[in-house]
């Protein structure tokens, strides 16, 4: 059995159809945290960018999370419900509305995010907050490129 670390790895390359490890497991551009129940993230073909599971499920899933995270350069967070969409994904068309979805979801964590500014008392918060609105535009521009 693999380490899961030589789990994402070989996710990464994809250089074969699946990879087993511990608790993390791939089937093609899949990389999952326990289960089909929570797709950690997904690989795509366009430039290396990767779909990475932006909910909490536990402290390992978290760990499983921070494997993925410094490999990439273009990672996109969706929630898990948007993950599982994408992972059953079959037709051009439903992409479409499936974008749009992605779209308004990085476009409300934006929202969120300038409230939270407007709220905080220190400027180290409201720097931070600033740096992960920054973070969602880039990743909102990713999104409106594909």
């Amino acid at each position: 059995m693999k380490t899961n670390i030589e789990v994402v790895q070989g996710w990464a390359r994809q250089d074969q159809e699946s990879y087993k490890g511990g608790t993390i497991y791939s089937t093609g551009q899949v990389l999952y945290s326990y289960g089909r129940h929570f797709p950690l993230a997904i690989i795509t073909n366009e430039q290396g960018v990767i779909y990475k599971n932006s909910s909490s499920y536990s402290n390992t899933t978290s760990k499983h999370k921070s494997l993925i995270s410094n490999r990439f350069e273009c990672i996109i967070e969706l929630s898990n419900e948007l993950m599982k969409r994408l992972d059953n994904l079959e037709q051009d068309q439903e992409w479409g509305a499936l974008k749009v979805d992605c779209c308004n979801e990085i476009k409300e964590r934006i929202v969120a995010l300038h409230k939270k500014i407007d709220r905080a008392r220190s400027e180290k918060k409201k720097g931070a907050y600033r740096s992960c609105i920054e973070d969602n535009l880039l990743q909102l521009a990713q999104m409106n490129e594909m």
